[in-house]
């Protein structure tokens, strides 16, 4: 047991550079929702468990402790992942690395939003 109890995800914050292209990235390509702006930035909903807060203005590859590692969001998809990895290379969404067959339920891949930031994506192929 730890020394504090993680109760449930609360939001995950995206740091963008243009947040306009970004804010239509995450909602027009993503499908995330619009919940409320919120000081910088607005938070988004892509379903009930998760709220992902984006704010602008930061410059490519800096984050809240730009010296720091970052963290990647990883999503699954409800049209699998081989669809979701055909429609976003179609509409020109950069890549990062190959797409990957871990098995008959398992693959994966990544991408990148306007920014640079990496998301992966995984689960049923």
């Amino acid at each position: 047991m730890g020394i504090i109890q993680i109760r449930e995800f609360n939001v995950c914050t995206v740091y963008v550079s243009d947040f306009e292209e970004s804010y239509k990235f995450y909602t027009g390509v993503l499908g995330m929702q619009k919940l409320r702006g919120l000081g910088e930035g607005v938070l988004l909903r892509a379903n009930d468990e998760l709220t992902v807060y984006l704010e602008g203005g930061r410059k490519p590859g800096e984050s809240a402790g730009a010296d720091k590692p970052c963290i990647s969001i990883c999503f699954s998809t409800e049209e699998g992942i081989r669809e979701s990895h055909r429609r976003l290379k179609e509409l020109g969404i950069p890549m990062v690395g190959e797409y990957m067959d871990f098995g008959p339920d398992f693959h994966s891949f990544r991408c990148m939003d306007p920014s640079g930031n990496v998301l992966e994506f995984a689960g049923t192929p």
